[in-house]
């Protein structure tokens, strides 16, 4: 009798595991998408179905709101386009169990809320696209545990500021993009641990003045943009770690005096766009004498038109 009961309750979990996969109750494009990438009716996908689902296209299908269980059971999943959509905040635990996701975009939505804990747990992110939302501050630790992250892009949102710490644990991270926000300051730990930084992008913000090690630690950075920001004083030293620098932008700032620690150790190699400041003919003649060349006082009018970093 008690061997029947155990082949019931076999039978009953196989069923659920095979079919239980409720993909009928998941919002409206993603039961589209799921349908399309299996060939099947929501009430024929099962979960071993959603297992072998790669990649999830929800590219403009004006989303304004998810549910927490849409992406449950795709296990596979390495990539979910989630661009040009109206979505204003993410459902804590959405991307729960996608241990083989790799890439996430957000870009082009309303997003103005991010729960801290929305993306742990994704170990083998390597891209996350948050470029062109209004998101005004980040939890503290969302980005904790993605150690395989390589490209993060926050370009085009409403950040004034970034509190220290905010990227702690990305060492592997080559590409942060922080462009046309609205940043008047930043800490000087801001950057701490991204060692393997190679572009950074600050340009088109309202920063002022930087703090002295801000960029302690660049040993790998080649592109620095911090152009078309309100920047009057550069401290000592400031550029002293940069020994991969290749492009440094501080174009069209407010820098009028600079002193000789601020370059001396700057590589020879090393290329530095300075126009459109208000630069004194001492710090001109300095400028010249450390770096000859290599800095240029004329807008060759091609900067914004052709960035795109190495």
């Amino acid at each position: 009798m008690n061997h029947l009961k155990y082949i019931s309750l076999f039978i009953i979990l196989f069923t659920f595991s095979a079919y239980g996969a409720d993909v009928c109750g998941r919002t409206e494009a993603v039961k589209i998408a799921l349908e399309k990438s299996t060939a099947k009716t929501c009430d024929q996908i099962t979960s071993t179905d959603l297992a072998l689902v790669t990649s999830l296209n929800l590219y403009k299908k004006g989303i304004r709101e998810l549910k927490k269980d849409d992406f449950q059971g795709l296990s596979s999943v390495e990539w979910i386009s989630l661009d040009d959509n109206e979505l204003t905040t993410l459902p804590d635990g959405i991307f729960q169990g996608l241990t083989s996701l790799q890439d996430i975009g957000l870009f082009r939505n309303d997003i103005q809320h991010l729960p801290e804990g929305v993306f742990q747990g994704l170990s083998s992110l390597t891209e996350l696209d948050l470029d062109v939302n209004n998101l005004t501050t980040l939890p503290k630790g969302i980005f904790q545990g993605l150690t395989s992250l390589e490209y993060l892009l926050l370009s085009q949102n409403e950040f004034p500021t970034l509190p220290e710490g905010t990227f702690n644990g990305l060492a592997s991270l080559k590409v942060l993009t922080l462009d046309y926000n609205q940043l008047t300051s930043l800490p000087e730990g801001v950057f701490q641990g991204l060692a393997s930084l190679q572009e950074l992008t600050l340009y088109e913000n309202k920063l002022n003045n930087l703090p002295q090690g801000i960029f302690k630690g660049f040993s790998s950075l080649r592109w620095l943009a911090l152009d078309s920001n309100q920047i009057s004083h550069l401290p000592d030293g400031i550029f002293k770690d940069l020994s991969s620098i290749e492009l440094l932008e501080l174009q069209e700032n407010q820098i009028s005096n600079i002193s000789e620690q601020v370059f001396n150790t700057f590589p020879t190699n090393a290329y530095l766009l300075f126009w459109e400041n208000p630069v004194s003919i001492d710090a001109k003649a300095l400028l010249q004498s450390q770096l000859g060349s290599y800095v240029i006082f004329e807008d060759a009018k091609s900067s914004k038109k052709n960035r795109g970093g190495f």
